[in-house]
């Protein structure tokens, strides 16, 4: 659970939530101040022995935010196997552990965190945006079989996050495409997750 996650874990605390169970390959800090419990696991959401572990012990569990992520941009003639490996573990990997796990929960709503970068493309982020579109192809196949999924391609967080700490803001910025405030985040946070929310949802800042 990074930044953002964290973000989406503390709406989902003060909407409703009765309890928020945060996993991370660090173990994750505890959310202070929250109305609900909160519980911590360090693990990696692609290793699946662990997720199901930790899943089975949430009998009552109604949804799972999947916002693990990593950046390893380079220009493309840069780019590796193992940049792309690096990426698409978090990414691919993490959401097809959670896909198997939940196959047979239909009333578990899978939400997806992912990029804009994968509809739009984004410079030296040839992984990312491949990590991306592979995850709004998933909630798409998903939707289709009656599972409660949205991918979320979300635009840059100017405050919050890796694309902040790594500089793709100011590259945004550049580009016209704007970034995201924490309170129009949380926002479309709200929106994926109402009835009626699309398989795919893509999330840019207000002109």
């Amino acid at each position: 659970s990074g930044e953002v996650g964290r973000v989406a874990a503390a709406w989902l605390a003060w909407h409703g939530a009765s309890r928020i169970v945060l996993v991370s390959r660090s173990r994750p800090e505890a959310l202070p101040d929250l109305p609900v419990p909160v519980d911590c696991h360090a693990a990696d959401v692609a290793d699946a022995d662990a997720m199901a572990a930790i899943l089975a012990g949430l009998p009552d569990l109604r949804g799972i935010i999947h916002a693990a992520g990593q950046l390893d941009d380079a220009p493309i003639q840069q780019q590796s196997r193992e940049r792309f490996a690096a990426v698409m573990r978090a990414k691919i990997e993490g959401a097809l552990v959670l896909d198997r796990l939940t196959r047979a929960r239909p009333e578990v709503r899978l939400v997806l965190f992912t990029s804009v970068a994968g509809v739009l493309g984004s410079a030296e982020q040839a992984n990312h945006a491949a990590a991306s579109s592979f995850l709004d192809a998933l909630a798409q196949e998903r939707s289709r079989a009656g599972l409660p999924t949205v991918a979320v391609d979300w635009g840059v967080w100017r405050e919050i996050g890796a694309a902040a700490r790594l500089g793709v803001v100011e590259r945004a910025e550049k580009l016209g495409l704007g970034s995201l405030s924490p309170a129009e985040g949380e926002a479309a946070f709200a929106a994926a997750l109402g009835d009626g929310a699309p398989a795919q949802l893509v999330v840019l800042p207000n002109a």
